[in-house]
């Protein structure tokens, strides 16, 4: 999501799905400060496209580690109806490419009142790869963060104007993903 560019040592901005296991580095991403998350107003276009493909991200992720947070009922569907939805994103970034600043403002997405929306996402992310990576026992925990991180992208995703006939079919997965992960973090819940 946009929100989980954090600073790294040496000043440069890192992202952390390169830093969870089996997506990159392996090494484990910082909790907290949501200050750092996004650019806080000054690239609002840009954080934008950044959630868009960190959301695509994120599903791969799911899609390729489902085991606890996707009930094993819908394994088999999964990855092929991925390969289908994740071809969808590219033609809604270059859409998205189109949308004036004023629509995006309109919409509320700039400024402050973005960030905040940003700063949601990227607090429930957080605790989300916090639960992956430390291995919090239950599996509904995961899944239950998951669910509150693909809920929070809603706020976004339903909000970014003149695009959204592209970004039904992502909305739809990505409405599943998280029924579905609310039903493993229902039925398994935290032990």
């Amino acid at each position: 999501m946009a929100g989980i560019r954090e600073p790294v040592e040496d000043g440069e901005s890192g992202d952390l799905l390169d830093r969870v296991p089996g997506s990159g580095a392996g090494q484990e991403p910082p909790v907290g400060d949501l200050g750092t998350a996004f650019s806080q107003g000054g690239d609002d276009r840009g954080d934008l496209e950044r959630f868009l493909r960190d959301l695509e991200r994120l599903l791969a992720y799911v899609v390729d580690n489902p085991d606890g947070l996707v009930p094993e009922e819908l394994h088999t569907y999964l990855r092929p109806a991925w390969a289908v939805v994740q071809r969808r994103f590219e033609p809604a970034l270059a859409a998205l490419r189109e949308v004036t600043d004023s629509e995006l403002e309109a919409a509320g997405l700039a400024g402050s009142e973005f960030a905040f929306k940003l700063g949601a996402v990227s607090f429930a992310h957080q605790r989300f790869w916090t639960r992956v990576i430390s291995h919090v026992p239950g599996a509904g925990m995961a899944a239950g963060a998951l669910a509150t991180t693909l809920r929070l992208c809603d706020v976004v995703l339903d909000s970014i104007p003149g695009i959204k006939l592209l970004l039904e079919p992502i909305s739809e997965f990505k409405g599943v993903v998280e029924a579905t992960a609310d039903t493993v973090a229902f039925v398994v819940g935290p032990e």
